[in-house]
């Protein structure tokens, strides 16, 4: 049972050393997949949705009947793991259902 313990204990050990040389790069900007930054900061400042804001940002749309949509976007898993990362780095946000709050 102890060695179980000290497993899980190293292997969380690695995981917050991970998230934490991540978020370094992410706040001195060298994270080596920036390009979903990009494209979100090009379209910020939007207030209607355009054909060209579509093509960057939405990967796929789901049409499940009159009163249901989903939208798939690009770059969907970066940005829900980067708000798990500002979550996980600052504890005066909570993560929930892949967005900071």
């Amino acid at each position: 049972m102890k060695e179980e313990y000290s497993y899980h204990i190293a292997v969380s050990d690695r995981a917050i050393i991970s998230y934490e040389h991540e978020v370094e790069l992410l706040k001195n900007n060298k994270g080596s997949r920036q390009e979903w930054i990009k494209a979100f900061k090009k379209f910020e400042n939007i207030t209607e949705l355009d054909r060209a804001a579509v093509i960057d940002l939405v990967k796929q749309v789901r049409v499940y009947g009159k009163d249901r949509i989903e939208v798939i976007f690009n770059f969907q898993e970066e940005t829900e793991r980067h708000s798990s990362l500002i979550a996980f780095a600052n504890p005066n946000y909570d993560y929930v259902e892949g967005m900071v709050v």
